[in-house]
């Protein structure tokens, strides 16, 4: 299911792409119209959480790859999507309220430090506005939102020994496969910046920053919400 899902966004995002190229030779306002890129894009995210005793476990690296692809519907004014790839590692640190049974406290509770690997597919949806060209450069800004769609999830609990045989457990050291906790879909407001560098015609070199805010649960607990957010360093080329 997960592998149509990527097929299918990638077999309509070529349409889309196809359907836009300028139909006419030589109409430099129609080539213009559509530009296609690549990026990579370095992240550093976190969680926040609606409960006191969920807790960041500190800001985790990530990367995301993917398409760009920048329509032009007005001048300066571009619609921008795509798809990224995105790997979206968080770590949640709890205090259990099973007592740790290695301690000699009777008030000794146990600290529980999930880290996860999440990846995604995501669709960016956002208005991208540019200056115009001033010695090779271009600066723009961009907003929106992006969804994004689970397409994979790892974790590593270090867990303890806890009391009761459910959680007499040594600590997990790899990564394993679970089908529990994490929400299939994922929504962000997407908000950022950055330049373009002209390397002639249609070629550009880009970078910027953006911020990934996250404002959909990606917790199945109903009695708790999580979110995740990413600060991203986004670098790539245009066509």
């Amino acid at each position: 299911m997960k592998k149509l899902i990527l097929l299918s966004t990638l077999l309509s995002l070529v349409y889309f792409a196809q359907s836009q190229t300028p139909s006419v030779a030589g109409d430099v306002a129609s080539e213009n119209k559509l530009r296609l890129g690549l990026h990579i894009t370095p992240t550093l995210g976190f969680i926040t959480s609606d409960k006191p005793a969920i807790k960041n476990g500190g800001a985790r690296l990530g990367y995301n790859w993917g398409m760009v692809f920048d329509v032009k519907f007005a001048d300066n004014y571009y619609f921008s999507t795509g798809f990224n790839l995105i790997n979206s590692p968080i770590k949640i640190n709890f205090v259990d309220t099973l007592r740790d049974t290695s301690s000699t406290s009777t008030n000794s509770l146990s600290n529980v430090d999930l880290k996860y690997k999440l990846q995604y597919l995501g669709i960016p949806l956002t208005l991208k506005l540019k200056t115009k060209e001033v010695n090779y450069m271009k600066y723009y800004v961009l907003f929106g939102v992006e969804p994004q769609f689970n397409i994979s999830k790892k974790v590593n609990a270090n867990k303890g020994r806890y009391a009761g045989a459910e959680y007499n457990l040594p600590s997990q050291t790899a990564y394993d496969n679970f089908n529990d906790d994490i929400s299939f879909a994922r929504i962000a407001l997407v908000i950022g910046g950055g330049v373009e560098y002209s390397l002639g015609g249609k070629t550009a070199l880009t970078g910027g920053i953006s911020y990934n805010s996250g404002f959909s649960d990606i917790n199945k607990d109903k009695n708790t919400k999580i979110t995740n957010s990413y600060v991203a360093l986004n670098l790539g080329i245009l066509f």
